[in-house]
């Protein structure tokens, strides 16, 4: 299970520091930004005067577009009251769009206000707050310090030597506790593990694990995921353990692989090779720093800036999930997204979209061609991870299984 590639400390802290100088060199181009934006404002209100009004939804359109990229790269680096200010304005613009295209000159006015208070973030430091995509290496460092320990929560001691003994074998640290009551008085002073297994039944209460569990859950905000293990098999015992705080419920007797596989989803562990990721969005700061938040945790990723070379990429990469930006110059996101879907051999591919856009119909529309999430910009680095890694898991294992359906068919032809 370990024979992929991991990245080390070394490795680790030199993403950081890209990440760091990712930052810097949008803070240094942030004041361009902002002009840009205050350029078409200008545009605008100067077309909306002269009743031009191809040349006010092609205005209002490009401050659209601007507004999105700003709104993802300022909150992705941090600096959160330039990307709400900058939402507050794409607001506005969706508002004008929504009515036939002409914005009031009390909206003009409006834009321009809120422009002049973005220049004026750009010398407010103080202001802005640590980068998100930072907030996720002491996540991602205790994920990798404590991914290999597991607690083992049963009475049973022939379910407890299955349990360790395939644990141990592929590579976790088990600690095992035969009383439910003990474990709970003990578990502040213990090391933090990265998955607890717990029997529901203990000393004739049918759902004493559950009622632990759901303590503890009570008391501890980040408690890693818990799987059920159980011989029943009812609907009662089932919603126990789900009121509880269940990630999963296993019903006895155990399958060892199945436990082995479940574990290592939800630890997170790398699987045997690395998920391949592919990202597309024109913004060259927001996609690299995204990039390099998914190589941090292991994934090997694939960058495209330039749009129009998607479906190129795409064939020679071959990536199990797909991430596009919705507003981009030349082709949209949900344009790609409709003509991938028009080979059938993409339809397994998970596709994600990635954008600050707020409208619900836009939104809509990326199911509707082929999306399969919609991700907010800007997005969290733990989110960003934990739903690409759910979406690889699921596209690697339905490739694998028509893979060896397609097999099992050619065997028997």
């Amino acid at each position: 299970m370990d024979d992929c590639h991991k990245p080390g400390p070394s490795e680790l802290n030199a993403i950081q520091t890209q990440l760091d100088n990712l930052r810097s060199s949008f803070l240094r181009e942030l004041p361009s930004r902002v002009d840009g934006i205050r350029v078409v404002i200008a545009q605008l209100a100067t077309s909306v005067q002269e009743q031009q009004m191809s040349d006010v939804l092609a205005n209002l359109e490009t401050l659209h577009q601007r507004l999105h990229k700003l709104i993802g790269a300022a909150g992705t680096f941090g600096v959160s009251r330039v990307s709400l200010i900058a939402r507050d304005m794409a607001e506005l613009v969706n508002d004008s769009f929504r009515n036939s295209g002409r914005p009031s000159q009390e909206k003009i006015t409006q834009l321009i206000t809120m422009a002049d208070d973005l220049l004026q973030q750009q010398f407010e430091q103080g202001m802005f707050s640590d980068t998100p995509v930072s907030s996720t290496k002491q996540s991602v460092n205790r994920a990798r310090q404590r991914g290999i320990v597991a607690h083992v929560v049963d009475d049973d001691p022939m379910q407890v030597e299955l349990i360790q003994h395939s644990l141990k074998k592929n590579g976790y640290t088990v600690e095992v506790f035969n009383s439910v009551m003990v474990y709970a008085d003990l578990f502040d002073r213990l090391p933090e593990p990265a998955i607890i297994f717990m029997d529901m039944r203990f000393d004739g209460s049918q759902f004493a694990g559950a009622d632990i569990i759901s303590n503890l859950k009570e008391q501890y905000q980040n408690l890693p995921p818990v799987v059920f293990i159980s011989a029943m098999t009812d609907i009662q015992a089932r919603l126990a353990a789900l009121r509880a705080g269940a990630t999963r419920y296993l019903a006895k007797p155990l399958i060892p692989s199945h436990l082995v596989r479940l574990a290592d989803e939800l630890t997170l562990r790398v699987p045997p090779s690395p998920y391949r990721v592919m990202l597309v969005d024109d913004d060259p700061s927001t996609l690299a720093a995204y990039g390099l938040v998914l190589s941090r945790a292991g994934m090997k990723v694939l960058t495209v800036n330039r749009p129009m070379e998607t479906l190129v990429q795409l064939s020679e990469f071959k990536p199990e999930v797909l991430i596009l930006d919705l507003l981009m110059p030349d082709v949209s996101g949900t344009e790609l997204a409709a003509l991938i879907r028009e080979d059938d051999v993409n339809d397994p591919l998970p596709i994600l979209f990635m954008s600050a856009e707020t409208d619900p119909w836009r939104k809509m529309m990326t199911v509707g061609l082929g999306g399969d999430e919609f991700m907010p910009k800007p997005v969290a680095a733990d989110y960003l991870v934990t739903t690409v890694t759910a979406r690889a898991r699921r596209s690697r294992k339905q490739r694998q299984l028509l893979e060896r359906a397609a097999s099992t068919a050619e065997y028997h032809t």
